[in-house]
């Protein structure tokens, strides 16, 4: 009996093996490969012009797969031998794909097609361009840069400005979050979304870098404040927005080579703007890693760059005592104190309340704010952090400024004092400006 279960057993093994080299080679010598001119674009629909021996009325399906093997979906569509792709979301710009084509003569046929970013950039109007995720490049989200009108011929130095996105609210569509990348990109007149990067690149002649992150609301990534860099961004494992302060680097890398390229040349540092929770990434970021930037103007900040105060442990994000965990090396003191730091609020901002024990940076941080700062609300908790900075000796690098009339918002007087800032620290000094005193 055992006998006959072993020969049993031989042959399906023999019969699967068989299956298999079949399979394979039908995978590999099944297609015929052909060229066809166009491009394959990552973020956009693509066209490409087939071979005329290839008509239309005869094609039954088509594929498009990665080296893997699985499949996007995609829709497609033919104008005469044009052949219209448009992927039910972003390729990867610098991966090989492969468009497949059925046909009902049984004749089958491959294209292999590198996806690229669609880069155009003009010096007569604003270039804004969408950059796709690269996650062998470090980063798992897309990026948008805007260029503006007339940065080519603009002699001054050019520091990129970086505003990391804020859409608000969590959401798990990722689009939601990058049509809120789209409306800070452009100006629309009597209001323009953002904390202030298309004023100041705009004004500046110099280019504006905005990340594509979620933030989520599924059930494994409720409470995570990505768009705040918060205490759970930085510590979350295996998820794709995983420190995402790390693939914002890697961005800046990336567009700062792309950018060259094109013959604009930036600094080594960047220049930051954030509002609310992107003002929160900002002033993190920037303690962070201060070697890497230049000068920032955001709203209300809560983080010192101390690892303790009156007897207080300041943590991430409130402070120092552990950022070497996620950094891998001590705070940047000289490096923090080159940077220059415009920090701002409204008279009726009532944003920056008593931190509540849902709290998602932890148990540890909303003890620690309540011994800092108790039960106070503006403008003692303002006054008291302005304290807290001048007597750990960092004042001189900090311009504190409150706008009258103002409540949880950004005003166009405000952006001109951020671009204001921004010009008057483009040198090697730290300088301040004389803000507006109302700002509506």
């Amino acid at each position: 009996m055992k006998i006959r279960t072993r020969i049993w057993l031989a042959v399906v093994a023999a019969a699967i093996i068989l299956m298999t080299i079949s399979v394979f080679a039908y995978s590999t010598s099944a297609f015929e490969t052909i060229k066809a001119n166009g491009s394959l674009y990552s973020t956009k629909e693509s066209v490409l012009t087939l071979p005329a021996t290839i008509a239309e009325a005869d094609v039954a399906g088509i594929s498009l797969e990665d080296a893997s093997g699985s499949m996007q979906a995609s829709e497609f569509r033919f104008e005469g031998s044009r052949l219209y792709i448009k992927p039910s979301r972003d390729l990867i710009g610098g991966k090989v794909y492969t468009i497949r084509i059925f046909t009902g003569s049984r004749k089958r046929y491959q294209i292999k097609a590198t996806a690229k970013d669609d880069i155009v950039i003009s010096n007569s109007k604003n270039s804004v361009i969408k950059i796709s995720a690269k996650p062998d490049k470090g980063y798992n989200y897309p990026y948008y840069l805007l260029i503006p009108k007339g940065t080519f011929e603009d002699t001054s130095k050019k520091y990129l400005v970086v505003e990391p996105n804020n859409s608000g609210y969590p959401s798990d569509s990722l689009l939601f979050h990058e049509i809120d990348v789209r409306i800070c990109m452009r100006d629309y007149g009597t209001w323009s979304g953002g904390a202030g990067g298309y004023q100041v690149a705009t004004e500046l002649k110099t280019p504006l870098l905005m990340p594509v992150f979620p933030r989520p609301t599924s059930e494994d990534g409720a409470g995570i404040y990505t768009h705040a860099l918060d205490r759970e961004a930085m510590t979350i494992k295996g998820k794709p927005y995983e420190r995402v302060d790390q693939q914002l680097i890697a961005m800046i890398d990336d567009a700062r080579g792309l950018l060259a390229e094109y013959g604009i040349a930036l600094e080594q540092k960047v220049f930051m703007v954030g509002f609310s929770a992107s003002g929160d990434f900002v002033n993190r970021f920037t303690v962070l890693y201060p070697e890497l930037v230049k000068a920032i103007a955001s709203s209300t900040s809560t983080i010192f760059p101390a690892a303790s105060y009156e007897g207080v442990t300041l943590k991430y994000p409130l402070g120092i005592a552990d950022i070497k965990n996620f950094t891998g090396k001590p705070f940047n003191d000289a490096e923090f104190r080159k940077v220059a730091k415009y920090i701002y609020t409204g008279d009726q901002d009532r944003n920056d309340g008593v931190t509540d024990e849902w709290d998602k940076n932890g148990k540890e941080y909303v003890a620690a704010m309540r011994k800092l700062f108790g039960a106070e609300l503006f403008p003692d908790k303002w006054y008291k952090k302005i304290d807290i900075i001048n007597d750990l000796g960092y004042g001189e690098s900090y311009q504190f400024h409150i706008y009258k009339g103002i409540g949880h918002s950004i005003s166009s007087g405000m952006f001109d004092d951020i671009v204001k800032f921004f010009k008057a620290n483009m040198g090697s000094e730290i300088r301040k400006i004389t803000p507006k005193e109302y700002a509506n």
